[in-house]
C-alpha cells in the first residue's frame, strides 16, 4: 500500500500569526511533523501543503516535498476536505498515485516516527479503510483525519 502524508500549513492563522514557523528549541514548530513523516518507512511521500513560498522552502530544508496551494483553497473557511481532495486530484494528474493519505496537522511537536508507523499499520490492519476522528471546536464542528 502507498500512503502519502499531507502536512497542511496555511500562512493565515488569525489567531497565533506565522505559528507553523514559530520557533520551537530552535527548529521551526512545522519541522518536527515533517521530519517525523520522512522517517516512517511505512510513508512513500511526505507533502507539506501551503500558500506560502517561505513555509515550502522551510520545509523542503527539513525534507518535505512542496505542495503549492492555491489561495481559492487558503482561506478561512476552507475545509480539510476540499483542501484533501485539490491535493489527491491534483497528484493524480500528475500521475502520483497513492492508496491512502495521510493528513498530519503541523502543530503537534511530540507525534513521534513511531507514532505514525503504529497509525499505519493499524490502518493497514483494517484493510485501508477510512479513518476519520471527529472533534468539537468552540466554534464549529471540523474533520481530522488521520
Amino acid at each position: 500500500m502507498r500512503i502519502v502524508a499531507m502536512i497542511p500549513a496555511r500562512s493565515g492563522s488569525k489567531g497565533l500569526i506565522n505559528k507553523n514557523i514559530m520557533n520551537l528549541q530552535g527548529k521551526p514548530l512545522m519541522s518536527y511533523t515533517i521530519e517525523a513523516a520522512c522517517q516512517c518507512s511505512e510513508i512513500n511521500a511526505v507533502y507539506l501543503n501551503s500558500d506560502s513560498r517561505n513555509y515550502l522552502e522551510i520545509g523542503n530544508k527539513y525534507g518535505a516535498k512542496s505542495f503549492l496551494r492555491s489561495p481559492s483553497f487558503s482561506t478561512d473557511t476552507t475545509s480539510m476536505k476540499s483542501v484533501l481532495e485539490d491535493f489527491s486530484a491534483k497528484l493524480a494528474h500528475q500521475n502520483e498515485l497513492y492508496d491512502a493519505v495521510i493528513v498530519l496537522y503541523p502543530v503537534y511537536p511530540l507525534r513521534s516516527t513511531r507514532h505514525l508507523t503504529n497509525i499505519v499499520q493499524v490502518f493497514k490492519s483494517k484493510g485501508g479503510k477510512k479513518s476519520i476522528n471527529w472533534f468539537k471546536r468552540t466554534k464549529n464542528t471540523s474533520i481530522s483525519l488521520l
